[in-house]
C-alpha cells in the first residue's frame, strides 16, 4: 500500500526490551492503568479513538475506508485513532491488546517520526507489516504492551487462576502465546535468581 504525501512508516526506537518495560510501567503509573486498555483511556488520556471497522462492506462506522484500510493506527497532526476489525470487538481481551499495542506505537514511535519529518507528519501502522522496520516496530509495541497488560504481579495471580493453562491464560490476557510464555520465562528466572 503507497504512503500518501506527508504519511510515513513507523521508525524503530532502538530500546532494548528492558527500557521498552520501564516506558511501559511510566505509562500505567503516570495513567492509574488498571489492566484494561478502553476507549475512554485513549480519549482521556490520548485525545484519541477506537474506531471499529467493516472490511466486509469497505465502510469505518462513520465513513468509507481510506489508504489506511489495512491500518491499525492512525495518527495525524489532531488525531491518533485506534482501528479495530469486526473480528476484535472492543471490550474483548484481544481488542484490549491492540489497543495496547497502538498505545505502544504512540509512545515508542510517534516522537522520532515528529522529531524527523515534523509535527505535521501523518502516520500509519499497518496490522500486516510490510517492511523490516515496520517489522521491528510491531515487535517493540507488543512488548510494551504485554507489559503494560501483564505486569509481573498480575501475571503471576493470572497464571495461578488459569491452574498454569497457556490456552486459558491467552484467553484471560489476549495476546499472542509466544508473548506470554516470554513473560512467564522473564518472571519465573527472575523470581528463582531472587530465592537463590
Amino acid at each position: 500500500m503507497p504512503l500518501s504525501r506527508d504519511t510515513y512508516e513507523t521508525v524503530p526506537c532502538g530500546l532494548s526490551p528492558a527500557e521498552i518495560f520501564a516506558k511501559a510501567d511510566a505509562f500505567s503509573v503516570e495513567e492509574r492503568f488498571k489492566g484494561t486498555m478502553s476507549g475512554a483511556l485513549i480519549a482521556g488520556s490520548l485525545g484519541g479513538k477506537v474506531e471499529q471497522i467493516d472490511q466486509r462492506a469497505g465502510m469505518t462506522m462513520g465513513g468509507p475506508l481510506s489508504d489506511s484500510d489495512n491500518c491499525e493506527l492512525v495518527i495525524g497532526e489532531d488525531h491518533f485513532t485506534v482501528r479495530l476489525s469486526q473480528s476484535h470487538m472492543a471490550g474483548t481481551p484481544r481488542a484490549s491488546f491492540i489497543v495496547a499495542q497502538c498505545v505502544g506505537h504512540f509512545i515508542l514511535h510517534v516522537p522520532t517520526v515528529k522529531e524527523r519529518y515534523g509535527h505535521a507528519a501523518r502516520i500509519l501502522v499497518r496490522s500486516r507489516p510490510t517492511t523490516d522496520n515496520e517489522a521491528l516496530c510491531q515487535t517493540e509495541a507488543q512488548l510494551f504492551a504485554t507489559r503494560l497488560l501483564a505486569p509481573p504481579d498480575r501475571l503471576a495471580f493470572e497464571w495461578n487462576r488459569a491452574k498454569g493453562s497457556l490456552v486459558k491464560l491467552r484467553a484471560v490476557l489476549g495476546m499472542p502465546a509466544e508473548n506470554i510464555i516470554g513473560l512467564l520465562g522473564a518472571t519465573f528466572a527472575t523470581k528463582s535468581a531472587t530465592l537463590a
